[in-house]
């Protein structure tokens, strides 16, 4: 045995109807994750490194409060909600500047520890019933970290709060299903959400004729915004009680608008050994796909 942690996990929910269409809800949770993801983003392919909690680096200890409201208008034909959220976390682990985390024998090395928090509130809008039903979600949320330590090597942004690479300030997302008859019907979703946070270079200096980058500050800067429209066409089979099977057709249309979505910018050396920024988009294409289902 290495080393051994351990930990009370609260968690605590409590609710208050005011009737039966409207209430609120408030949770408090605590959480201790023994298992660490650390990303670094900016690579050609995105790095993710799982470590586990050891002699030299302690469990996250997470603390979430969250309250509530949640109303049903017009016999539960609509529904509301509103809610916000608050987040701390002990002993994030992140990256120091210029480390390198690939088949690092000792990456206690290369890393530390950090604090975070996150918060937001989100708001949701369903219509439930009748041939045209929907959804609207709005949600405005931060994912922050920072690191202080009395060496400068070990300090990110001089001990400022920083965005994480989880940190996405706005999230849209709406989909709707209509259905003018019982065998058809539409369906669509959209989504969008703010770019990731990177780190970029930012100017660059020649010394003995080799450019030496300056970069900017921890995450920055931000990749271009996400978006994406998808739409689906569902006709199914006759709805007779006698027969063998249930067939269903679906056509669908993934990026409708062939939007190239950034999923990565990366950085390298031009033809003059200046560093340049590269955007690597994995679909940027509309996609479309015709499926047949059978239910026996």
């Amino acid at each position: 045995v290495i080393q051994q942690y351990g930990g009370l996990e609260p968690r605590v929910s409590l609710r208050y109807s005011f009737n039966q269409n409207a209430s609120i809800k408030f949770s408090y949770n605590r959480v201790l994750q023994y298992i660490h993801l650390i990303s670094n983003s900016v690579a050609v392919t995105p790095i993710d490194v799982w470590q586990p909690s050891n002699r030299y680096i302690k469990p996250q200890i997470g603390d979430q409060v969250s309250l509530g409201y949640y109303q049903n208008v017009k016999d539960n034909n609509f529904e509301l909600s509103i809610e916000g959220f608050y987040k701390s976390v002990d002993n994030v682990l992140d990256f120091k500047d210029g480390a390198s985390l690939v088949l690092n024998p000792a990456i206690e090395t290369a890393l530390i520890r950090s604090i975070g928090k996150s918060y937001g509130a989100e708001f949701t809008f369903n219509k439930t019933k009748n041939e045209f039903v929907y959804s609207l979600n709005y949600t405005y949320s931060r994912s922050l970290r920072r690191t202080e330590n009395r060496l400068e090597e070990e300090t990110i942004n001089n001990g400022r709060f920083f965005p994480s690479n989880f940190d996405q300030p706005h999230v849209v997302n709406a989909n709707f299903k209509y259905a003018p008859s019982r065998r058809f019907a539409i369906t669509g979703n959209f989504t969008y959400h703010t770019g990731r946070a990177t780190t970029v270079p930012v100017s660059y200096n020649v010394v003995n004729n080799v450019p030496i980058v300056n970069y900017s500050e921890r995450n920055g800067y931000r990749v271009p915004d996400y978006h994406r429209l998808d739409l689906a066409f569902i006709l199914e089979g006759n709805h007779k009680k006698k027969k063998l099977w249930q067939g269903t057709w679906n056509l669908s249309f993934y990026n409708v608008y062939a939007r190239k979505n950034v999923y990565t910018v990366f950085y390298g050396p031009n033809s003059e050994g200046i560093q340049s920024a590269y955007k690597m988009a994995i679909i940027g294409a509309i996609i479309p796909s015709l499926s047949y289902k059978i239910m026996f």
